[in-house]
Formats: C-alpha cells, sequence, structure tokens
C-alpha cells in the first residue's frame, strides 16, 4: 500500500478519519475504519481481508449494521470486475 496523507487542508470528516488511519497499526483498526476503507476504496483488497476476519472471528459490530461488512465487501467486488 502506497498512502500518503492529505496534506489538502481541507478539515472534512473524511479527511480527517483519512490520516487518522494512517497512523493505526493493522491491529488498531476497527470494524468501522474497514467497512469505510472499503467503502472509500482505499486499501480495499487488504480491506477485504480483513473485514472477512473481522466476520470470522465474529469480533463486529458495535456501531455497524448487521451485514454492513458483508454488503461493503460484495460492493467492492462488483466495482473490482
Amino acid at each position: 500500500m502506497n498512502l500518503e496523507f492529505d496534506s489538502s487542508g481541507a478539515n472534512s470528516g473524511l479527511v480527517l478519519w483519512y490520516n487518522k488511519l494512517l497512523t493505526k497499526t493493522i491491529d488498531e483498526l476497527t470494524a468501522i475504519d474497514i467497512a469505510r476503507m472499503i467503502r472509500q476504496n482505499i486499501a480495499v483488497e487488504f480491506a477485504i481481508g480483513r473485514a472477512i476476519q473481522f466476520i470470522e472471528e465474529k469480533e463486529v459490530l458495535d456501531e455497524l449494521y448487521e451485514g454492513e461488512l458483508l454488503e461493503s465487501i460484495q460492493k467492492a467486488q462488483e466495482r473490482l470486475k
């Protein structure tokens, strides 16, 4: 992955989240981060793999609705075709 900080100066929630995302280790990524990464098309193949781990380990979903990660994976796979 070759991701760089957004230095545009934009103060949107998405830019703030993205820049904070880049400071996290893999173990610090939450299911919410992973779902958003998939939706925003950021390191999608990695995020799909991590989403599957979350689902298999049943470590999900305090703030996600049931099936959100699965839905995100499906939409990402459709985009990648």
